[in-house]
């Protein structure tokens, strides 16, 4: 977490954008350069991209090197053909030569999945291979190719979501930067000073933060401050000890002196010893109060510079005797009475909440894109369920496909209402149908005799018989499906995998 925070600035997600849009941007260009210049007499053209912390390795390969696979899709009634690959044993060592020289300490193990297939010309296939889990990530969303006939993306940067993201930031930044203009110099300058060795707004905060626990007295009875004087002026340079609220002042003063937005939270501490049944009793002894920063993308992050809280911050003191009455002591312009120049608006809240419709708009977005993902997981399972118990019939022996197909054929039947009776033989059943339409669709007459000699007999069952049944079956997965209904047919197909 701490890490991720370092990287939050002002323009955080503009920042992604643009890395992405660099990044996509340089892969179009250096895959259009491998394929036209591909030549199949001369050494295989490579080109690398490294750059804002994205690494790929990107080839051309030879037409012959690169295989792709059949499959029946029931949807489309045909044959559909699979993304190209390359076997890694045909991957050039020049290559692989590329792979050992740029992947730094990435561990990298060649596999059919980081081995992307990303465009082709007449001539040559382009792959693409990332160097380290950032630049996979990307590639695989940028080249969604897995999806064909459901193709759902969630992108938490749509320009909804961004809007309110830019929203809480304009906030943050006009509302939470607000500093009186008789501030004297020299609060900054400590400011600047404390952090001089930092070069990220996550850092800097810590260091105010580190700063005053460690070079402040508690105490819960300071000295009032003097009449003319500025608060924190007096508490950094001169007192050099108070309780929770001049810690907390102080450190949104100095942050906001450094363009960080800050604000001052007052709530309590709440502890296991508080608890009596089921119930927290809480009283003005463990109120308190403590600092929130603003991290691009991330919101309000919660310190604590209090000398005598900085330990438990984020834990359970059960034996925590410590009180502070926050309003007594307090001056007057924190809660933004007596507003004259001296005001320093800090914005002082009970509860650390902001924004809670927003907040609430966000969590209702996340959480219906996530039963869209979900929606869309389940139709994508059971898709390539319906396809694979094809494939499988295909595979199977003449004899085994078709006692499977037939029980499928009897199944769909009796989806559209011409079920098989109990006790009924498959003759009698396929005698009864007649020359139905259906029956007719299903050719169920010569069906039903292939099945008998397969299921009853010692007779050889040929591949001609095995396709004879297998179109049959098509040809009434195809009625079937006209004839359902749209609703009812995706509810059993995709929602219900029943076929």
């Amino acid at each position: 977490m701490e890490n991720l925070l370092r990287k939050s600035d002002r323009d955080f997600f503009q920042h992604y954008l643009d890395d992405y849009n660099f990044i996509t941007t340089q892969i179009g260009e250096k895959l259009n350069l491998v394929c036209n210049s591909y030549n199949e007499f001369i050494d295989t053209p490579i080109e690398v991209i490294d750059e804002k912390d994205y690494k790929f390795v990107i080839f051309a390969a030879d037409q012959n090197l690169v295989s792709s696979s059949m499959s029946f899709d029931p949807a489309l009634n045909t044959v559909v053909e699979g993304l190209p690959k390359i076997d890694i044993n045909n991957i050039p060592q020049r290559v692989l030569n590329v792979i050992e020289q740029h992947k730094g300490g990435e561990k990298i193990t060649l596999s059919s999945d980081n081995v992307i297939f990303a465009g082709r010309t007449e001539n040559a296939y382009a792959f693409m291979i990332p160097l380290n889990d950032m630049s996979y990530k990307t590639i695989s969303n940028y080249f969604n190719c897995l999806l064909k006939d459901i193709n759902v993306s969630i992108n938490p940067l749509t320009p909804y979501i961004m809007n309110i993201f830019n929203i809480n930031s304009q906030e943050a930044y006009t509302k939470y930067l607000q500093l009186p203009e008789n501030l004297p110099n020299r609060i900054k300058e400590l400011a600047e000073k404390i952090t001089s060795t930092q070069n990220n707004r996550y850092d800097k905060v810590k260091a105010i933060e580190t700063y005053l626990s460690d070079n402040y007295k508690y105490t819960l009875t300071p000295d009032d401050t003097p009449s003319g004087r500025d608060f924190v002026d007096y508490f950094l340079f001169d007192l050099k000890k108070g309780y929770c609220t001049y810690y907390a002042t102080s450190m949104v003063v100095m942050l906001r002196s450094l363009g960080i937005p800050a604000r001052y939270v007052e709530g309590y501490i709440v502890t296991s010893g508080s608890k009596k049944g089921n119930e927290y009793h809480v009283t003005n002894e463990k109120a308190h109060a403590w600092v929130e920063a603003y991290f691009e993308g991330f919101g309000w992050i919660k310190f604590e510079p209090t000398a005598a809280y900085a330990s438990t911050v984020n834990n359970e003191n059960k034996n925590d005797d410590r009180s502070e009455d926050t309003k007594g002591g307090k001056p007057s312009w924190i809660d933004g009475k007596n507003s004259p120049s001296n005001n320093y608006e800090l914005q002082v809240k009970q509860l650390p909440a902001d924004n809670k419709k927003l907040i609430t708009l966000v969590i209702v977005i996340v959480l219906v894109s996530l039963c869209i993902l979900a929606f869309a997981a389940l139709v994508l399972f059971n898709h390539i369920k319906g396809r694979r118990k094809l494939n499988k019939l295909t595979k199977m022996s003449p004899r085994d496909s078709i006692i499977s197909s037939y029980k499928l054929i009897l199944f769909y039947m009796s989806l559209l209402g011409y079920g098989k009776e109990d006790g009924e033989t498959p003759k009698d059943y396929a005698n009864r149908m007649g020359k139905s339409i259906v029956a007719n669709h299903a050719n169920l007459n010569t069906v039903t005799d292939v099945f008998i000699l397969a299921r009853y007999s010692n007779n050889a069952i040929t591949d001609k018989d095995k396709a004879h049944v297998l179109d049959s079956f098509n040809n009434l997965s195809l009625y079937t499906k006209q004839n359902l209904g749209k609703f009812k047919h995706f509810t059993l197909k995709y929602l219900q995998g029943k076929i």
